[in-house]
């Protein structure tokens, strides 16, 4: 074929373009090499020890590549990854560890460079074309599944010869995104299943279809299912409905034959579990059972009699599976306890024998026969087998129940089988005065067995009343005034409480949620106008006659006796969730000759009496005791309970403080071994480490109440070489020694607090460090946080400064010497220099460095009061009253109200001063998660005892009163408080008292 000249030139410079263009390609691709791998390991079948692979490109090395290069290495690195991620797995799967796993690492970031560098070049080339600089616009498309998608262009625009391809990225819709997750995950699920199904029809088994037909298995299970100790299966089918759909429920359960018997003794079982029965002997325990015996106890025993168990009387007792579940299902508090006796403590007394899956024991639910009925066929079928388990070790089962109609039955079927009272009883130990007298409460009830409470509402029938608006919930709270009336407060946004007495509290105590259902309008009735205290009643009264008490209790004002209209009156219909506890008290002795029920008196005047049995109660009346509530039955005047312990005799000092400690739940017990680990020697010295700043060179001092230990704050105020001040507030370092997450974080979290008595106080941290290490003591080297300030002398705040520091206090004073120091005219003269801020000059050598700082602490703590109130803020501090003590004997010697001095108000003012220091730096750091204490607005109708108040003695305040809104907040509160001392100083205390409820605690 013959060329033209032209021809022939083109053809020519086409072809060298071609060998350039593949000369090119090879060298790049040489180029690539080097960063997959080091060119020392070219052509070597092994690599250098020194010599790890390659390195990751960088974006300026990239910049400097063609689109076109870029996208070959973008494929390159695609397919290395993906080899790497494979020879990752297979050393994993052959547990050894990958020599080179950084290789990935690096291939990652080759391939985030890589996008950085196209999205620079696509942003670049968009904003040539258009004069924008943003991404290239989409558009929205519509799948046919209806998912909506953005479209836009992800690769490069360059080389112009490249297809560019689109990449579909979901939009940004998290609820069509989760859809399609979720139908994708669908379709998967349904193709493994048919799978499943397909493959499962494929190996049936002629075991499996004799058992699809219903005919007989025969013995034809696996070898291996044999030996691991499976001696049958059984299939039981439930039918049910939901959403008007039947359903059918099928449940495969195995039984075996290797299930430990739990007894210590016993050799076939021994290598199979942990066997604790027998461990403790009984054999001469109990006269009604002979020789060594173990326990099978009923759900009612538990449930009723739970405390008890408590007792070391009670030895080998078992737990059936059944047992177990039902209470887990019905008494959680006693699930609760009995799981910690077994797995908690690891109590050797108890064990649990599983019935449910042993061959010998399992008892299948036949037709007509109820749950009830089944668990006391259990029980005996457990103890027949264990009997013929046991006859060669001289141990007997014997099962214990709580009712005697279910002792008949139990009988018929096993002869070892008593009441719990009667096991009791047959206790040769004098401790069963003690476990009779807590189960006397289920044998109490009223002399007449007369009705007197009504029924509660069912739990459906509240749930719909609540969903109406006719019921409503709420704390149960107890009159202090009157312990015959109650009230609930049942909107906490506008304080709608409604009123609730006599029998309409329906057996509710003090701090249970409630469900309340307003009476009609024509039984509304009013709060009467007196005190009646439980304390101050008849204490005499017979624990057997009840009408006499009825006369009393029963009686309800009527509302029509009253001039002012009546308020919205409730009744109790349910209780939605009790707040019973251990109660501490006294017990009241009936006076019927050999009575064995009393009355136990609470010490909490909001609880009532409570009536127990005992037949202790000749030792019993001269101590405190602690006693707990079991039932209220609808039949009787008081809440049943049982005696739990002593505490001691009434009117010792030590027992009163310990019902003063266990009525208000707190905290007492020494600390445990574990807090005690978590401390420094006692010998431990602080030193100076970074960040924390040296502080020792000031004059620090600590002022706090006489005999204090704990010092947990100081002070100090210097004047500067620039004429301002220097004042720091400097606070123990207690997190250097607590640190998060130890055994002494946790137990200072459930302390809160250190609890002071007029004789001794309850710690919350060790004394090794509220005493000491972080005690803040004079002369002693501490660990600190400090806030220090540059003031004016008109205390106007130039700079703050924080710090962890090492401090040494110069003295530890308290409030009176601290206030001597600054009284005390003789030790100091004030001359002012310049007409500007007053010097401090020594004319006196008594004068010394912790005088003048006190001084200057109060001079400018006087001007921060100053300013606080002017600005609105609200004194609400009610009068401390305190104890003198005789140190001697520790007891007190007179009560007397705490004296005031200004030296309270100058540490106190420093502190505010450090909090809002501190809460500032807070909130400037951290704008997105600080947390601040902010006190809420009162309530127009919080403000009604106070109103109530000024309508009582002072027209003025009752005027400012009655127009009293939330927005006038602390300063008609104030106007109010100064109207009232003008009056009366009494108002004026009283005003406090009742401003500080109304207010929270502003």
């Amino acid at each position: 074929m013959l060329l033209t000249p032209l021809a022939r030139t083109l053809a020519f410079a086409s072809r060298n373009t071609a060998r350039q263009f593949s000369r090119t390609v090879l060298a790049s691709n040489e180029i690539f090499r080097q960063f997959f791998d080091d060119e020392a390991n070219f052509g070597k079948s092994e690599l250098r020890p020194k010599k790890r692979p390659g390195r990751a490109w960088s974006e300026d090395e990239l910049r400097l590549k063609s689109n076109l290069d870029l996208h070959k290495l973008w494929y390159v690195c695609l397919k290395e990854r993906n080899m790497l991620m494979t020879m990752r797995n297979a050393y994993v799967e052959h547990a050894r560890s990958m020599p080179n796993p950084e290789r990935i690492d690096r291939v990652n970031e080759t391939m985030k460079n890589i996008q950085t560098v196209v999205h620079e070049r696509n942003d670049a080339f968009y904003r040539l074309e258009t004069g924008e600089s943003a991404d290239p616009p989409t558009r929205t498309v519509t799948s046919f599944m209806g998912f909506t998608y953005k479209k836009q262009a992800e690769e490069h625009l360059e080389p112009p010869n490249e297809t560019n391809k689109e990449y579909e990225v979901p939009y940004l819709d998290g609820d069509a995104y989760m859809m399609q997750k979720l139908w994708n995950e669908k379709e998967f699920m349904k193709e493994r299943d048919r799978k499943d199904i397909a493959n499962h029809r494929k190996v049936v088994t002629d075991e499996m279809r004799r058992f699809r037909k219903g005919g007989p298995r025969g013995n034809t299970m696996e070898l291996n299912v044999k030996q691991s100790g499976i001696v049958d299966r059984l299939v039981f089918s439930t039918n049910f409905k939901i959403k008007n759909r039947c359903l059918r429920r099928t449940v495969e359960r195995y039984l075996r034959d290797d299930l430990s018997c739990g007894l210590h003794s016993c050799k076939l079982c021994a290598p199979l579990a942990l066997n604790n029965l027998g461990s403790k002997p009984n054999s001469d325990e109990n006269t009604i059972v002979p020789g060594n015996h173990a326990l099978i106890v009923d759900t009612e025993v538990f449930i009723r009699f739970i405390d008890i168990f408590d007792s070391d009387l009670f030895k080998n007792v078992i737990i059936t599976q059944n047992v177990w579940e039902y209470i887990k299902q019905k008494s959680i508090a006693t699930y609760k306890k009995l799981n910690k006796f077994v797995y908690e403590d690891k109590d050797p007394r108890f064990s649990v024998f599983m019935s449910e899956f042993h061959h010998k024991t399992f008892v299948r639910q036949e037709e007509g026969l109820s749950d009830s009925l089944r668990r006391e066929k259990v029980l005996y079928v457990c103890a027949n087998y264990l009997k013929d388990h046991w006859a060669k070790y001289n141990v007997v089962p014997v099962i214990l129940c709580a009712e005697d109609d279910v002792l008949a039955r139990l009988k018929g079927n096993y002869e070892l089988s008593f009441t719990v009272r009667q096991y009791v009883e047959g206790m040769q130990s004098p401790k069963k005065r003690d476990l009779l007298d807590s189960m006397a409460a289920y044998d109490s009830s009223s002399a007449g067995g007369k009705i007197i409470y009504e029924n509660y509402l069912s739990h459906d029938e509240i749930t719909q009343g609540i969903a109406k608006g006719i019921i409503k919930k709420g704390t149960f709270s107890v009159s202090r005034e009157n312990y015959r009336e109650a009230y609930v407060l049942v909107d906490p946004s506008t304080m709608t409480s409604w009123f609730i007495q006599g029998l309409n509290c329906n057996r509710a105590i003090d701090g249970d949620v409630v469900a309340v259902q307003l009476l009609p309008e024509e039984e509304w009735t009013l709060p009467e106008k007196k005190v009646c205290l439980r304390d101050v009643e008849d204490l005499e009264m017979k624990a057997d006659d009840e009408a006499e008490e009825e006369a009393t209790e029963d009686e309800t004002p009527k509302a029509k006796r009253a001039k002012i209209a009546p308020i919205p009156t409730a009744k109790v219909v349910g209780i939605m969730k009790r707040n019973w506890r251990p109660y501490c008290g006294i017990i009241m002795r009936s006076q019927l000759k050999n009575a064995r029920r009393h009355l136990f008196c609470p010490s909490d005047r909001l609880i009532p009496r409570i009536r127990i049995e005992t037949e202790q109660v000749d030792i019993l009346e001269s101590q405190r005791i602690v006693v707990s509530i079991d039932q209220w039955p609808r039949d009787s005047r008081y809440p049943l309970g049982h005696y739990v312990r002593a505490l001691g005799k009434i009117g010792d000092r030590e027992i009163e403080n310990e019902v003063l400690l266990l009525e208000h739940d707190i905290p007492h017990a020494p600390f445990s071994d574990a807090v005690m680990e978590c401390l420094p020697g006692e010998d431990w010295q602080p030193d100076l480490q970074p960040p924390r700043v040296d502080l020792r060179h000031l004059t620090i001092c600590s002022v706090d109440p006489l005999g204090c230990t704990d010092i947990d704050d100081a002070l100090h105020c210097r004047p500067l070489d620039n004429g301002f001040l220097e004042v720091g507030v400097h606070i123990a370092d207690v997190t250097h020694f607590v640190r998060s997450g130890t055994a002494i974080d946790e137990e200072a979290a459930s302390r809160g607090t250190t609890v002071y008595l007029c004789d001794r106080r309850i710690d919350m941290l060790p004394a090794l460090l509220s005493s000491n290490l972080c005690s803040l003591r004079g002369g002693e080297e501490r660990y600190a946080f400090s806030v220090i300030w540059t003031m004016t002398s008109d205390a106007e705040i130039l700079d703050t400064k924080y710090h962890k520091s090492l401090i040494c206090s110069k003295a530890a004073l308290t409030y009176e010497q601290a206030q001597e120091f600054i009284d005390d005219q003789n030790l100091v003269r004030f001359r002012y220099f310049r007409d500007t801020m007053p010097l401090l000059y020594l004319y006196n050598v008594q004068n010394d460095d912790v005088t003048i700082g006190l001084r200057g602490l109060m001079k400018l703590s006087k001007i921060l009061n100053k300013r606080r109130t002017a600005n609105g803020a609200l004194t609400l501090a009610s009068s401390e009253i305190r104890f003198d003590m005789d140190w001697e004997t520790r007891t007190p010697k007179a009560v007397q109200e705490k004296k005031h001095l200004d030296t309270h108000s100058m540490v106190e003012e420093f502190m505010l001063l450090a909090n809002i220091s501190v809460a500032e730096k807070i909130l400037a750091e951290y704008p997105d998660c600080a947390i601040l204490r902010r006190h809420p607005v009162p309530t127009e109708a919080s403000y009604k005892p106070l109103v109530e108040l000024g309508a009582a003695g002072v027209s003025a305040v009752y005027f400012i009163l009655t127009r009293l809104s939330p927005n006038t907040g602390a300063e008609a509160v104030v106007m109010c408080l100064r109207d009232a001392a003008a009056v009366s100083h009494y108002l004026s205390g009283l005003g406090r008292n009742v401003a500080e409820r109304v207010t929270g605690g502003w």
